[in-house]
């Protein structure tokens, strides 16, 4: 059997050759996402790509967990209450938390910080259901430290602007956020949610 003349090459070039096939497929991507936008728009850029991704894939879990827990929720005979419930454990750590989150923000290092909430976010949506089960406390708890978590990982994230944009892009840059984070909210309501429960029923 002959061997392919890169079997021996060093393992950091092949990974430099997947870097380069990964590259090229996100360029792939973008050209499609982006038909509508001008060639020297900052949405071209891919750092700026990259803050985008980012703020749209949380926008779309903490969405889909809050609607995926209100939908389990209903289905297991919960009413009005359960729904209230879930609603405050969503929506108190912003007003609990959100100013000293941002301190937090501010006095870590905008990787660390990013990548330490993105990482704290889905370990703990992997642990708490199998330490504690799924029950109304689970969910309560989950939506409630996932929320807080989302306290530091958004002001990092409009804190980063600044270090893709210019000046003169900042306003277009806040806009491209905006509008990913509204499609996000809206996959993530309207199809991963029902999705994700209807597919366990």
């Amino acid at each position: 059997m002959a061997l392919p003349p890169e079997f021996d090459e060093p393992a950091r070039r092949g990974l430099r050759r997947l870097d380069a096939v990964v590259g090229r497929g996100q360029v792939r991507v973008f050209r499609v996402l982006w038909f509508m936008v001008p060639p020297g728009s900052i949405a071209w850029d891919l750092r700026f790509q990259a803050l985008l991704a980012s703020r749209f894939l949380t926008d779309v879990g903490t969405q889909a967990l809050l609607f995926g827990a209100l939908i389990a929720a209903a289905r297991s005979g919960g009413g009005a209450v359960e729904a209230g419930l879930l609603g405050t454990a969503y929506l108190l750590p912003g007003a609990l938390l959100g100013l000293y989150a941002g301190a937090v923000a501010d006095a870590l290092p905008k990787r660390a910080g990013l990548a330490g909430a993105y990482l704290g976010m889905g370990v703990l949506c992997l642990l708490i259901p199998r330490l504690f089960g799924t029950s109304m406390r689970s969910m309560l708890l989950i939506l409630f430290v996932v929320r807080a978590l989302h306290q530091v990982s958004q002001p990092s994230e409009a804190s980063t602007v600044p270090l893709v944009a210019t000046r003169e892009e900042l306003a277009s840059a806040t806009s491209f956020l905006s509008f990913t984070s509204s499609a996000g909210e809206v996959v993530g309501k309207a199809l991963v949610a029902p999705w994700s429960c209807g597919s366990r029923a």
